[in-house]
């Protein structure tokens, strides 16, 4: 697996906790006469977890970080490579509008 796909499956365990935790917190807070009605919201509630986790596209934040670092090294390399072609035009210019050299 690449760092990549373990870091989706990273994020993608955190979320599925996170949502399971949520749905027994909220199944505990349910009375205690009603343990069938907790046991079926607590089921449901966990499919919707994973349903929910698989679904969501999220980054953690250090791969946002990279990301951000590398568009702006691309940012810059473009506006390099912007100012050539700039500069190569310049230069087709000039050299369309002087006189060619008589042979002599």
């Amino acid at each position: 697996m690449t760092a990549g796909g373990e870091e989706n499956s990273d994020r993608m365990s955190e979320s599925r906790d996170f949502l399971n935790n949520l749905a027994s917190e909220l199944r505990q807070a349910l009375p205690e006469d009603a343990a069938r009605l907790r046991a079926d919201l607590h089921k449901n509630l966990q499919t919707l977890a994973m349903a929910v986790s698989t679904r969501l596209n999220l980054v953690s934040r250090e791969e946002y970080e990279v990301q951000v670092q590398l568009l702006a090294r691309l940012r810059a390399h473009l506006e390099d490579l912007e100012r050539q072609v700039a500069e190569l035009e310049r230069r087709l210019e000039r050299t369309r509008e002087s006189p060619p050299p008589k042979a002599g």
